[in-house]
């Protein structure tokens, strides 16, 4: 019996190193399992942020033309309102002549009002003199 005892045992032991094994093994391909979908993960949020990196360059290229299209416009709204400017300084600066060939004509008016009202006065004292 000491030897079936004995066979016993090292059939139990073998069993249970063969088991051990297995979950040894098993435990390395789960955890090689983990580390390869870590990896793919990983991958995936290197291509989406690849893929995130070209559009930010096509809206940076895109902006690029806008901003290079809309400069001659800016440009021209900046010759306008420079020949705007220069436009509204004559245009202040002939109301002035304007105001002042005015108030000139309004003199002459009332110095020949005057004229014409004194040689009126002497031609109707002449009149009233002769009579």
């Amino acid at each position: 019996m000491g030897s079936s005892a004995n066979y016993s045992n090292n059939a139990s032991m073998f069993e249970d190193n063969f088991v051990s094994g297995q979950r040894g093994q098993t435990q390395e391909q789960l955890q090689e399992e983990i580390d390869l979908q870590a990896l793919e993960n990983q991958e995936r949020t290197i291509r989406e942020l690849e893929e995130n990196i070209v559009s930010v360059n096509e809206i940076y290229k895109k902006l690029g033309t806008l901003v290079y299209e809309q400069g001659h416009t800016v440009d021209s709204i900046e010759a306008s309102v420079e020949q705007t400017s220069v436009f509204v300084s004559e245009g202040v600066q002939q109301l002035k002549q304007a105001s002042h060939y005015q108030n000139k004509a309004r003199k002459k008016k009332l110095i020949l009002a005057l004229i014409a009202a004194a040689i009126l006065g002497f031609i109707i004292l002449i009149i009233i003199i002769r009579n």
